[in-house]
Parts: structure tokens; C-alpha cells; sequence
């Protein structure tokens, strides 16, 4: 559960803390790594779900910032997302170049977004693993477990911090 900073409405509200669950003597450093970047996915895939139930999403998302960089991070993306992942040539500026872009509009400099798709070249796909697929659905359901578990145990943690 990565909400070490507190939860979104989705996973409970601002007391919501993270957690490591289901280990045992079995688990080493690289288990916790791979679990926070699993846990890091599939929170998004809760939000990303609930944007899907409102409307429709786009097949593929771009990936950008530190993250992007790890070929274990994207294609777990892929996999517990269940979407393309695209990695372009847009990385650690994509703040900054949607920042300039949205004063090149509002300056007039530019009539709309469009001069931004000519900027990102696409240098890597990972699509979802089929042979992953039951395991990731799985993973969601053990997830989705675990953020109720922790919205029931927020306030009982949040009281022992006062």
C-alpha cells in the first residue's frame, strides 16, 4: 500500500498509511522493491478503473518522470494496468514543456497543443503479458483487500499518533 503520505478519497482519506502485507521470513530486499512498484501500480489502476467507469481511456498511456526509466517499472505498469505503456522521448521536463506550452497558447504564440505531439518520439512499448493476466487480476483483488483492511485501521493507527 505506497500511501505513506496519506490516502486519495479513493483508498480511505488522508489517514490512510502505507503498509507492506502478507510477508514472511521467505521475503528479501528485492520482494519489497518489486512490492512497492506492484503497490505503486495498482493504485493507479484504482484510479485508473474509476476513470475508465466515467469515460472512455485511451488504450495506451505515456509514461513519464523517474519511473519511466526502469524497464521493470513500465511493464509492470502494463501488466497491472492492463494498457500499452509508451516511454517517449519526453522525460523528466514533461512539467516543464506542459508549462511553456500552456504559455505559448495563452500568449497566442501557439493556436493550440498540437506543436507538443511533434516533440515526443516514441522509444519504448511494453504492452500487458497475456501470460500474466490471471496473476495481475489476482494481485487487484488482494490490493483492493488490502486498501479496505487499511481504511478500517486508519483511525485506530491516526489515534496512536496524537
Amino acid at each position: 500500500m505506497p500511501t505513506l503520505g496519506g490516502g486519495t478519497s479513493l483508498e480511505g482519506g488522508p489517514e490512510v498509511r502505507g503498509a507492506f502485507v502478507g510477508l514472511d521470513l521467505r521475503h528479501g530486499k528485492a520482494d519489497m522493491l518489486r512490492a512497492t512498484i506492484e503497490g505503486i501500480a495498482l493504485g493507479l489502476r484504482v484510479a485508473l478503473d474509476e476513470l475508465r467507469r466515467l469515460t472512455d481511456i485511451n488504450p495506451a498511456m505515456t509514461i513519464v518522470g523517474g519511473g519511466a526509466r526502469s524497464p521493470l517499472m513500465r511493464q509492470a505498469m502494463a501488466d497491472l494496468l492492463d494498457c500499452a505503456i509508451v516511454k517517449t522521448s519526453i522525460d523528466q521536463q514533461s512539467a516543464s514543456l506542459g508549462a511553456a506550452a500552456l504559455a505559448m497558447v495563452a500568449t497566442g504564440n501557439w493556436a493550440d497543443m498540437q506543436p507538443l505531439l511533434g516533440l515526443h518520439r516514441i522509444e519504448q512499448r511494453h504492452e500487458p503479458d497475456p501470460e500474466t493476466a490471471d496473476r495481475a487480476a489476482r494481485m487487484l483483488a488482494a490490493y483492493r483487500a488490502a486498501a479496505e483492511a487499511q481504511r478500517t485501521l486508519a483511525p485506530l493507527l491516526a489515534n496512536l499518533r496524537a
